[in-house]
């Protein structure tokens, strides 16, 4: 990347007032929890020190992320759906416990006042507004987070190669799922995918065209090339200076752009079946029991398995719900019928979220150990799945092997 690059980057942004910006100034705060290297921080800290913004930084484990935020109170978050995820589970829980319901019913609208105030404190009670990237947002926990933090909150792409944001939604835009429209620095535009069957001429439901295809962008903020890999720069960047992102996108009627698919990180079942493990996982962290969650497969199986790390208060509960006795973490994540029924609320999830049965694991792991501390992430706690298959190889084989007949 230039200096250039990112200075393309950061103007656009600030010539884009819908982000939210033209509201920031002396006195706000910045809660800075990714690594300072991560483009989307460096962007960020480069929007909030000229209007005299604090920067706060976090204490470093990211499971006291709230602890945080409740201290330093930040002014707006800037986050990822694996944290908003949590949000929803946390606030679901806590209305329910407020009001006295089991664990799971459907919350009623309107939430009492009093149990708003509290949710909303859980983030420090200043916040102006929210965003979230990196990988789609479910459309039920958007609504609800909307509903529960009552401020702004949209949703944007962007990666490292195009120097954070390159699209960002509107920022009282209503709908959901969408990623809004283009940043006045960049172009776009949809490759057809035939294996895939996205294409030009795809419609929508009601008939309406909707163009499809792997999302390309060019523009003064796409990055120059990969450090002395001339090869990979040359399959990613083409020679008209569009960059291919990897990730497939349609065309919305009103111009915005929604993610809904990925061409990177898909591999092929055995019956030749594409899966997108990303959105298969960002589907199930939306269940409490799952904290982290590793999907995998490929051309040789005909169906998923999952390495789960569950969540440990509600999977302590469920040891206890289901009478085991030493309710150590370790212990539970070992129990067969702790297994089972985790896998029982996965595939209840996956059915909700309209998988396909070929997208829902069939065989689970349940590992104690967060895949942070096992270094099977990066700084921006994004799985590094090639890490992961090596780590876990010999669980996997175990997950496929053929099950005694009783």
């Amino acid at each position: 990347m230039t200096h250039g690059n990112i200075v393309a980057a950061v103007g656009a942004c600030e010539e884009h007032p819908t982000i939210g910006l033209e509201k920031m100034g002396r006195g706000d705060v910045h809660l800075s929890y990714l690594p300072m290297a991560h483009i989307f921080e460096r962007v960020w800290i480069q929007m909030s020190l000229p209007r005299g913004m604090g920067i706060g930084f976090f204490g470093g484990d990211p499971q006291k992320l709230t602890e945080d935020m409740q201290v330093l109170k930040p002014s707006y978050l800037i986050s990822v759906p694996r944290i908003y995820n949590k949000f929803y589970e946390n606030f679901q829980n806590a209305i329910n416990a407020a009001l006295k319901q089991p664990s799971g019913t459907p919350i009623q609208d309107p939430i009492h006042p009093a149990i708003l105030d509290k949710l909303r404190q859980v983030t420090g009670g200043k916040a102006k507004f929210y965003c979230t990237g990196s990988a789609p947002l479910s459309p039920d926990v958007h609504t609800f987070l909307r509903k529960v933090f009552g401020v702004p909150f949209f949703e944007g792409f962007g990666q490292t190669e195009t120097c954070s944001a390159c699209t960002v939604q509107l920022f009282n835009d209503p709908s959901l799922g969408s990623i809004g429209g283009a940043l006045k620095n960049t172009e776009f535009k949809l490759v057809d995918l035939p294996d895939m069957n996205y294409t030009a001429k795809d419609k929508g439901p009601n008939g309406q065209p909707m163009p499809r295809g792997e999302l390309c962008l060019r523009g003064p903020s796409i990055f120059k090339g990969y450090y002395k890999e001339p090869e990979k720069t040359a399959e990613t960047i083409d020679k008209d200076g569009w960059h291919h992102t990897g990730d497939v996108a349609a065309l919305l009627p009103n111009g915005d752009l929604k993610l809904i698919d990925r061409k990177k990180n898909i591999f092929k079942l055995a019956q030749a079946e594409f899966v997108a493990p990303d959105k298969i996982e960002n589907i199930y962290l939306s269940n409490k029991y799952v904290a982290e969650v590793y999907v995998y497969g490929d051309s040789f199986r005909s169906n998923l398995v999952g390495i789960v790390v569950p969540d440990p208060d509600n999977t302590i509960a469920l040891g206890k719900e289901l009478g085991i006795e030493n309710t150590s973490f370790d212990n539970i994540c070992k129990d067969p019928r702790v297994k089972a029924r985790i896998l029982e609320e996965m595939n209840k999830t996956g059915k909700a979220a309209k998988l396909a049965s070929y997208e829902m694991v069939k065989e689970i792991f349940l590992e104690p150990q967060s895949f942070v501390l096992l270094g099977l992430t990066t700084p921006s706690m994004k799985l590094k799945r090639d890490v992961a298959k090596a780590h876990f190889k010999e669980i996997i084989e175990k997950l496929y092997a053929p099950k005694p007949k009783l």
